[in-house]
């Protein structure tokens, strides 16, 4: 997978969504980037972290775990991330 420095270099790509990790609630949750209030295109993505907290918990992901999700193969197609067809 492609190295992310901006939010608009994942978007450019075609990714639509962030992976976050909660390693306290172990669950994964993938939001949508128009979903993210206050996230500007030019924000980098390994300074996210600092500013998402977890609803259930209240505790901060750990930068390693705040990425772009990798794209799943289905037979209709991936279901995050860019098309992979051709690949």
């Amino acid at each position: 997978m492609a190295d992310y420095v901006t939010v608009l270099d994942a978007m450019v790509d075609g990714h639509e969504r962030l992976e976050v990790r909660c390693t306290t609630c172990r669950v994964t949750h993938h939001i949508p980037w128009r979903l993210m209030r206050g996230v500007l295109k030019a924000d980098r993505l390994d300074e996210l972290h600092k500013r998402l907290v977890c609803r259930k918990c209240g505790e901060r992901p750990a930068p390693e775990d705040v990425c772009i999700p990798e794209p799943v193969r289905f037979p209709g197609g991936p279901l995050y991330g860019p098309s992979t067809k051709g690949v």
